[in-house]
């Protein structure tokens, strides 16, 4: 095909050759268009029986922009997309049938390409609907005897199609849920319900109908027995716990006949019962109430007990309950450690009523607390706090000491640092970035700042390159190196730790992004643990320590850099830094 192109632009472009020579055309050459022209190659889709999808190619075999777009006058039948432009590459379009609804037998469609210019292309389209859908059900009866109130079955679609489905029932005891559906090859669960509460003792039968779309309806008969009812009976209808006590008790009883199920509910969280659920035929059941004042304010709460049975009408207490309160105090709401300190305390007081229960929660492996829990009436309680800085990475630590009580809660913070902070630098403008590093470039493909996603600004290894995609080019070598005016005074520091964020996607094993430190020797070196490729997944936070660099190490001033390269093949996202901290470690 692309030979034909060529061949028919070679024949057109020497007969404008030899017009212009004839015509002694200098100043306005004559300058002839081929214009777009469709091409698709498939004339006919076959859904058979089965198939539902299938695609078909759509190619510009001119030259410009063809526009084209699809159209059917049959429902059965779905196009997308179902309009668009090409130059040069090829659309795929999707075409997808639908047989739900339709009848048993074949059929036969089309669709029609229109092209901005020249000629519409059609494409038949056949499918076969084989058979109707058949409605089946999981049972014939369902018997809830004279305990069940709630019995299932299934509907289900032994034809093909879509079988649609309604429920009715002449008995107003019965009910379902749902009453009506569809499926196709799958089944439909059904939940049957029966209410005895308003009628006699005795036996009864009931049908319901499952009516389908199409073909046969189907019954199942429903049975049920209605025995002697219990009734729920109960000694108290009000527990008042004034503002001392802590625990009451009920009765609940039997006054009908049978069995009598019950379930207690509160109304609180404050408020526990136990037991919360049981059965009682002729004794009674024993209900133990109490009352947690833990974490509340004072004052007087009120709330209730519902005791629901399984037959008749739910009934309830009214809870009445004061709290006195105590009142939480602390001596220092912020301990600050600083780069040496290891111990601090603080102390808890109750300023007001009662006793103050309190309890002391951390979540930095660094920090702890001792004790953790007590409780106060009038005395103090201190606290001592110790930090442990063994094994933290250099930067400033803050964390919250969580105190909660029944008089209020209350948060220390706790600010502690390791090492010093010697520098730091987010990304904020090309010229900002160019003051402070070198960023090079073979081919222009330099490191610049842009926004991303929702982190502002940041730098992007091909950020003043040609990146329409969003994605870097081939054979990229882009540094971005501090300056050597940027350079930082390590000598006094046994260690210096560079910390950074940062987001890579490349093509594994074969573009790479790299940390880079100018050794003593005045060359630029990278590490194993500096050296990423593939994709981190998200933005994280990577340290590294300059002692890493062994022998080329720097041992007065640092100067540091980011490198990254590509190869020919797959283009991605690339690298992107955010905000960068060096500590050093004395």
């Amino acid at each position: 095909m692309q030979s034909f192109k060529f061949l028919r632009r070679s024949i057109f472009s020497l007969i404008l050759l030899s017009l212009l020579l004839f015509l002694g055309c200098e100043e306005n050459p004559l300058v002839l268009s081929l214009g777009p022209e469709l091409l698709v190659v498939t004339t006919y889709l076959d859904y058979g029986t089965e198939a539902t999808e299938q695609t078909f190619m759509i190619t510009n075999d001119g030259d410009g922009t063809l526009e084209w777009s699809i159209l059917t006058n049959d429902d059965w039948i779905m196009v997308t997309p179902n309009d668009g432009s090409t130059t040069t590459e090829t659309d795929v379009i999707l075409v997808t049938v639908d047989r739900s609804g339709l009848s048993t037998g074949s059929y036969e469609g089309e669709i029609v390409i229109s092209p901005s210019s020249g000629t519409a292309k059609s494409i038949s389209i056949t499918m076969v609907v084989s058979q109707q859908p058949e409605l089946s059900v999981s049972v014939v009866e369902l018997d809830f005897g004279s305990s069940f109130d709630d019995l299932p079955f299934t509907v289900s679609n032994s034809g093909i199609g879509t079988l649609e489905w309604s429920i009715t029932s002449t008995q107003e005891w019965i009910s379902f849920s749902p009453e009506s559906g569809s499926t196709t090859t799958g089944s439909n669960n059904v939940m049957v319900t029966v209410d005895r509460s308003e009628l006699e003792e005795g036996s009864y039968e009931g049908v319901i109908e499952i009516n389908p779309n199409y073909g046969v309806a189907k019954s199942i008969s429903i049975m049920m027995v209605v025995t002697a009812e219990p009734e729920l009976s109960i000694s108290e209808t009000e527990l008042d716990f004034g503002s001392l006590s802590s625990e009451l008790s009920f009765q609940v009883s039997n006054s009908g006949q049978g069995t009598l199920e019950w379930t207690i509910s509160s109304s609180h969280n404050w408020l526990i019962c136990s037991p919360i659920e049981g059965t009682t035929t002729e004794n009674s059941d024993m209900i133990t109430v109490n009352v947690d004042r833990r974490g509340l304010s004072n004052g007087t709460y009120n709330g209730e007990i519902e005791v629901t049975p399984n037959v008749g009408e739910a009934k309830s207490i009214s809870v009445q309950m004061i709290v006195l309160p105590p009142v939480l105090s602390i001596s220092r709401e912020e301990l600050d450690f600083g780069s040496n300190e290891t111990g601090m305390s603080f102390t808890i007081n109750n300023t007001g009523g009662g006793i103050l229960s309190w309890e002391i929660t951390e979540d930095q492996g660094w920090l702890s607390v001792s004790p953790s829990s007590g409780e106060t009436s009038v005395e103090s309680d201190q606290v001592t706090v110790t930090v442990n800085r063994t094994g933290l990475s250099a930067g400033e630590y803050t964390s919250q000491i969580s105190l909660s009580t029944n008089g209020g809660d209350r948060n220390i913070t706790v600010v502690m640092s390791q090492g010093a902070l010697v520098w730091e630098y987010l990304f904020s403008s090309n010229a900002d970035l160019d003051s402070k590093w070198d960023c090079v470039d073979d081919d222009g493909d330099l490191w610049g700042v842009v926004d991303f996603q929702n982190r502002g600004t940041v730098a992007w290894c091909n950020g003043r390159g040609e990146h329409p995609d969003g994605t870097y080019d081939s054979f990229m070598s882009s540094t971005m190196r501090l300056k050597s005016d940027e350079a930082m005074d390590i000598r006094s520091y046994s260690d210096v730790v560079i910390r950074f964020w940062m987001y890579y996607e490349t093509e594994l094993d074969e573009d790479f992004v790299y940390l880079t430190v100018l050794g003593n020797d005045d060359s630029w070196y990278f590490v194993d643990a500096t050296k990423w490729s593939g994709t981190n997944g998200n933005w994280r936070q990577y340290e590294v320590h300059i002692s890493d660099w062994g022998d080329v190490t720097p041992e007065s001033f640092l100067r540091f850099g980011f490198e990254f390269t590509s190869d020919w093949a797959t283009q991605l996202a690339g690298a992107y830094i955010d905000y960068i901290e060096v500590w050093g470690i004395e």
